[in-house]
């Protein structure tokens, strides 16, 4: 079986959502935008504050879309069917938005299971060590980040990862993995503004490898 994936917003998805909020004059289409993320920020919770969206165009039909935070349509998060504990879900005020919009149910998606799931030995990564904001060293092994005109930085999953869930966070990057189970059940609705991505065959082609439709 394939996997796991990383679940990434779609560059056309990007460009949907990017080209709206130029042509209503903005950079963003959430209304109190800097609110909500400063109180994620501040509280580690990125339900912390109910975004609003203004999403003009009744056409809209993005089942994923990321602005700071993710924005996820009601379809898709039955189509993930996340159990309990691996994610926070949170509301979205779409009152700014014509029905059809108001129609996708949107709701925010933060994931909160991370797990270890990169072999180290065979991943390309090191040490990083910091000053939390409460004064308190820290450390913790980081894959490498891309660099530009550079090979893609090598990553190989864990032999004997058994993920404890469809959808979950990789320790050392800031990677969302999906098992090939759920890619499936997603790609069944025909679910837009998402790409599965595999990283192992990305690095070793130079290419971006995404998962068939």
């Amino acid at each position: 079986m394939a996997g796991p994936w990383l679940l990434q917003q779609s560059l056309d998805g990007m460009e949907t959502y990017f080209g709206l909020a130029e042509r209503t004059g903005g950079h963003t289409l959430i209304l109190n935008q800097m609110e909500a993320l400063d109180a994620a920020a501040d509280t580690g919770s990125r339900t912390a504050v109910v975004p609003r969206l203004a999403i003009p165009d009744v056409s809209f039909r993005l089942d994923l879309f990321e602005d700071g935070l993710t924005f996820v349509s009601s379809r898709l998060l039955e189509a993930m069917a996340l159990p309990a504990g691996c994610a926070d879900v949170g509301e979205v005020d779409a009152a700014a938005c014509p029905p059809e919009v108001r129609g996708m149910n949107y709701r925010t998606l933060s994931l909160t299971m991370r797990v270890d799931a990169l072999d180290r030995d065979e991943s390309e990564g090191s040490i990083v060590e910091w000053v939390d904001g409460d004064g308190v060293a820290r450390s913790e092994w980081m894959l490498t980040a891309p660099q530009p005109n550079r090979p893609t930085p090598r990553a190989r999953w864990r032999r004997d990862l058994r993920p404890p869930a469809d959808l979950f966070l990789v320790a050392g990057t800031s990677w969302r993995a999906a098992t090939d189970a759920l890619a499936a059940r997603v790609m069944a609705i025909g679910a837009t503004g998402l790409d599965f991505v595999d990283p192992v065959a990305s690095a070793a082609t130079g290419d971006l490898v995404s998962r068939p439709r």
